[in-house]
């Protein structure tokens, strides 16, 4: 077990930093759009903490090469690659054909099995006919919703910058997490994470606020008052199960 060979210190800085977004755990919408805001901060998370187990030598045990390590752009293509091709490939197939997906391994391994001693795997019966009985399930609305008073660093500037005035609104007050990533993890400036919050804005956090577009006081102000209204409002999705199971007719 590849996890079991991480130091247990690093990875609890990683759940810390999970948690400190609002998050219950790491689950992206796997059926939902990639870009989405929700999808977008599991993304940022995943690299992120991938770049500080890094740097931290918390993987030499993997051998991961750091100068991988250090390349976000690639590291982001890997996860959207694995996330969204890989896993969300094999969760559709689960979900139109509940159990395939081990039948598919399973047939794989029979396969091998197979063609290790040269013998040919004729299937006895003829392959049952595929027939859906439910329709698939709508996207998710999950990934269209911001986390509420989570500390803007939970996104990237680039993210951040591009969002409405309105949803910018919303993080005005709510800080900075991390400082900037050339202190983050260094020895000599190891002490930001026993700083008290006014010490640690002084030193580093002001400098990661300069990345972000923060809304002044007077673009508030500025905003229709129906924005405001509604920006004071967390927006819900029915989770609730609506599926009807319907009887067997005699």
């Amino acid at each position: 077990n590849d996890i079991a060979r991480i130091p247990e210190t690093h990875l609890g800085t990683v759940f810390t930093m999970i948690l400190k977004t609002g998050l219950q755990g790491f689950c992206p919408d796997l059926e939902g759009p990639v870009q989405s805001r929700y999808n977008q901060l599991h993304r940022h998370l995943a690299v992120s903490g991938f770049q500080f187990l890094s740097a931290s030598f918390a993987l030499c045990a993997l051998d991961v090469n750091p100068k991988v390590a250090e390349n976000t752009t690639l590291l982001c293509d890997m996860y959207d690659n694995y996330i969204y091709g890989t896993l969300a490939q094999k969760t559709k197939m689960e979900r139109r054909r509940p159990g395939s997906l081990a039948q598919s391994i399973k047939n794989g391994v029979e396969y091998k099995g197979c063609a290790r001693v040269g013998v040919p795997f004729f299937s006895p019966l003829p392959p049952k006919p595929r027939i859906r009985i439910d329709p698939l399930p709508p996207a998710s609305q999950i990934g269209s919703i911001l986390p509420p008073d989570v500390p803007v660093d939970s996104f990237t500037p680039e993210f951040f910058n591009a969002l409405t005035l309105k949803e910018r609104a919303r993080y005005t007050n709510t800080g900075v997490a991390f400082p900037l990533k050339e202190f983050a993890f260094h020895e000599e400036h190891a002490n930001w994470k026993k700083m008290g919050k006014k010490d640690f804005m002084f030193v580093y956090g002001n400098d990661v606020l300069a990345q972000y577009d923060i809304p002044s006081a007077e673009d508030i102000d500025a905003l229709p008052k129906s924005d405001a209204e509604d920006d004071e409002e967390e927006a819900e999705i029915d989770l609730e199960d609506t599926d009807e199971e319907e009887g067997e007719g005699d």
